[in-house]
């Protein structure tokens, strides 16, 4: 099958055909090659390896600079911080939703509710989230994911595990889940909870998001507000 190899001389672009025969093509491009595309979008580019620091900086890698300096100053906590703020919450209306929501202790339906947000780091890293919404404890932990988790953040509400992808998307932050399992046993995706989660700036303010939904069940809980610290 013939190939067409692209070069580009000064701003104009030419193709040259190969010579015959097969090749690898590792080095027929590279990405300074694609400098002018990469201008056009919100792309940024890098190495992510092992990285040190707080998990959603270990994930994120450099693309965690490009944040607004509230979001990443909540996702670096150190190894205790806690930050209060409002939220509005609303409740799926099915008795299946409010099990679910039960289960997981999200928070009640309410309008300007008070949060508070206590994190704590132990020494391996992971990170703590005891959230409180007028009272109510919803607490969680995160720790940077590992084998099948790898470049996600795993998030554990008892013996549920969460794989969630961090995707920057202008000037939020988008939390994505990815897999889930029980006991360390994979659950159907198909069966995964999902939703709109984001962060944000807002009026010089941390904001949150967080929609969870489920197949054949519908809206468990949304939530969203603003936090600042303590």
């Amino acid at each position: 099958m013939a190939l067409l190899q692209c070069c580009w001389h000064s701003s104009e672009q030419c193709f040259q055909p190969p010579a015959p025969g097969a090749r690898s093509g590792i080095d027929a491009l590279s990405l300074e090659d694609y400098a002018d595309q990469f201008a056009q979008r919100a792309i940024i580019t890098g190495w992510r390896g092992a990285a040190r620091g707080p998990i959603h900086q270990q994930v994120l890698g450099p693309a965690f600079a490009s944040l607004p300096p509230e979001v990443q100053a909540l996702h670096q906590p150190g190894p205790r911080a806690v930050w209060s703020g409002r939220a509005s919450v609303r409740r799926g209306t099915s008795r299946s939703a409010n099990l679910v929501a039960t289960l997981f202790n999200f928070p009640r339906a309410g309008a300007d509710v008070p949060v508070t947000v206590a994190f704590q780091t132990d020494a391996t890293g992971r990170e703590t989230w005891a959230r409180t919404f007028d009272g109510r404890l919803m607490r969680s932990t995160q720790e940077a994911g590992t084998g099948r988790n790898q470049h996600l953040i795993t998030e554990r509400f008892g013996p549920f595990a969460f794989g969630l992808a961090l995707v920057i998307h202008g000037d939020r932050l988008r939390i994505i889940p990815r897999r889930w399992s029980i006991f360390g046993l994979p659950l159907p995706r198909f069966a995964m909870p999902h939703g709109d989660s984001h962060d944000s700036v807002q009026q010089g303010k941390f904001h949150f998001h967080v929609e969870i939904a489920l197949p054949l069940i519908g809206p468990v809980v949304r939530y969203d507000g603003w936090l600042q610290p303590a």
